[in-house]
């Protein structure tokens, strides 16, 4: 399926293309470690960093990664909430 940049149009995104799937394959080398086993590549899923992370040769310190990023997305605004200054809200 072809991505549509319709799916996210909020004026904060960009979108970038990388046709030869690098950007998943190093993910999965350097920072997931192939933990979801026969994926070779990381595709759909978050990495959330603090401000002041530093990309040096990995990034760190990783706060928080999850696939899918619809299957994660509990976990995934749990993560974000805290630094972007917000409490957490209870599931009802």
């Amino acid at each position: 399926m072809k991505w549509r940049p319709s799916t996210l149009p909020d004026p904060r995104v960009t979108h970038f293309r990388d046709a030869h799937l690098e950007a998943g394959r190093w993910f999965r080398r350097e920072v997931t470690h192939g933990q979801r086993e026969g994926k070779e590549i990381e595709w759909d899923a978050s990495f959330v960093y603090p401000a002041g992370a530093r990309w040096d040769s990995v990034p760190a310190p990783l706060i928080h990664w999850g696939s899918t990023v619809f299957d994660d997305r509990e976990e995934l605004r749990h993560a974000l909430l805290p630094l972007l200054g917000a409490k957490p809200i209870a599931k009802p």
